[in-house]
């Protein structure tokens, strides 16, 4: 079979952005951004497929809403980056290591609560950035959303118990 690979480069104006979108027989296998209308940065720097936005895009893409195509990237997009922007505020706020600490090396119910507030923190900075409240999903939906917090937790926790050793 003939592989038709296609890269576009679009702007969009009111997200000041430039998006590089890649596709591969008609199926979105590549896409990146940059902020700004410096195209020559763009080409030189963001004209690649980013491995962890398609990643982040096939997983929640489903659950944005958009009037169009470019739409729903744009709100990946914003969410990709309160996404990132919460996991650094978890990162370098260090509670829960503290909390961990404080009980002798064990991960305890309060350190675990504590994960669960940041977790709660990054998924309501998520439902922010398309402007969706718990309600405005389907079931499953909701589902697959707990199963990848929960997820998430224990990575937290498990990354907490990595750093007592």
């Amino acid at each position: 079979m003939k592989v038709v690979k296609k890269i576009e480069h679009t702007w969009h104006e009111s997200n000041d952005r430039f998006i590089y979108t890649e596709w591969e027989n008609g199926i979105l296998t590549g896409i990146n951004f940059m902020q700004g209308d410096e195209y020559e940065y763009f080409i030189k720097e963001f004209n690649k497929p980013d491995d962890d936005l398609i990643i982040f895009y096939n997983a929640i893409n489903h659950y944005v809403k958009g009037k169009d195509f470019h739409d729903v990237l744009n709100n990946v997009f914003w969410m990709y980056h309160d996404c990132i922007q919460a996991f650094k505020t978890i990162e370098a706020n260090k509670k829960s290591k503290e909390l961990a600490l404080e009980s002798h090396g064990e991960v305890d119910e309060v350190s675990i609560e504590k994960t669960d507030e940041y977790i709660d923190d990054l998924f309501t900075a998520v439902h922010n950035a398309v402007g969706t409240k718990y309600g405005d999903i389907t079931p499953i939906q909701n589902e697959r959303l707990n199963n990848i917090k929960q997820d998430l937790a224990k990575l937290v926790i498990e990354q907490v118990k990595q750093n007592l050793k």
